[in-house]
């Protein structure tokens, strides 16, 4: 006979193994810098300022969706008849892994190419 203990803990583990993870946790996808070589400084520079602001908008979607996959763990282990009907969220992984891969090409072929950033404008 199983100890309810034991059925608890390892459902939780495995709960916890299926989560979304948080966005500092993703590996870059690699994503060679060659595809930027044809690339002027300034365009790299303007390529830099997008994909930098879509990883920081997808980011906070898939931080969002790894809080609320922690909450639903949480909550299924003390108030699961609550939570029934309740899907998880399915994440932006794929998404973030790509635009960080995309976006340490930019870098690296900024630093290849010896692409300065122009200090902020005052306004």
């Amino acid at each position: 006979m199983r100890s309810p203990a034991l059925v608890a803990s390892l459902s939780l583990a495995t709960a916890l193994a299926a989560c979304t993870p948080h966005p500092e946790n993703i590996q870059a996808k690699y994503v060679s810098p060659i595809t930027y070589a044809s690339w002027s400084c300034d365009q790299l520079l303007d390529e830099d300022h997008r994909v930098e602001a879509e990883v920081t908008r997808v980011s906070g979607i898939q931080r969002d969706n790894a809080n609320a996959d922690t909450a639903m763990v949480v909550g299924s282990v003390f108030l699961w008849p609550v939570l029934i009907g309740l899907t998880a969220t399915t994440g932006h992984r794929d998404e973030v892994a790509r635009l960080t891969g995309e976006y340490d090409a930019v870098e690296q072929e900024r630093k290849i190419k010896g692409c300065t950033v122009p200090p902020p404008a005052h306004t």
